[in-house]
């Protein structure tokens, strides 16, 4: 099939890690500052509202020099595995933070993480189970469902509809 174009998001709230030095987080609109004019930092698909679980192996990281003067864009576009934990991660960080501005009172988003598990051994589906959001792998039919932005926000709807019920009115 054929999908829209793909888009760079900010790497909102993504954990980086200096060479040497102890892991911090890029600001909600994906900056993060470095040492003198750059520095070797390591990043890693997950951060403080978002953590994803690759099932189909480790987590996708890299390695890289980030100077003051670029913009750095991590690209796994090549890789199904790798790009559907980017993919989540930017989607479901897009999600929750607009679900946090309509909602400020709601527990479940500003306590704790949003797990995403990606790469689960099946095709063609993804699912919420009202605390996690959870995406299966490709096949010769269906794409990784944690490469297509409006699958991630869909389960993430289904979680927060989930999470948003009033005891005795909407369960």
């Amino acid at each position: 099939g054929t999908y829209g174009e793909r888009m760079d998001t900010p790497a909102r709230r993504l954990a980086i890690q200096p060479s040497g030095g102890t892991v911090g987080y890029s600001s909600p609109q994906g900056f993060f500052t470095v040492e003198g004019s750059g520095e070797n930092v390591s990043l890693y698909a997950t951060g403080q509202k978002v953590r994803i679980t690759n099932e189909a192996g480790g987590p996708v990281s890299d390695t890289r020099f980030l100077s003051t003067s670029s913009l750095n864009v991590w690209d796994e576009s090549t890789t199904e595995f790798e790009d559907a934990q980017l993919s989540t991660y930017a989607h479901a960080s897009i999600v929750d933070d607009l679900a946090a501005s309509l909602d400020p009172d709601l527990p479940w988003i500003h306590t704790g993480l949003l797990q995403a598990n990606v790469n689960i051994n099946d095709v063609c589906n993804a699912f919420s189970d009202g605390d996690t959001i959870n995406f299966f792998r490709a096949d010769e039919n269906c794409e990784n469902t944690g490469r297509l932005a409006d699958v991630v926000y869909h389960e993430y709807g289904h979680s927060l509809h989930r999470q948003s019920l009033i005891p005795g009115v909407g369960s």
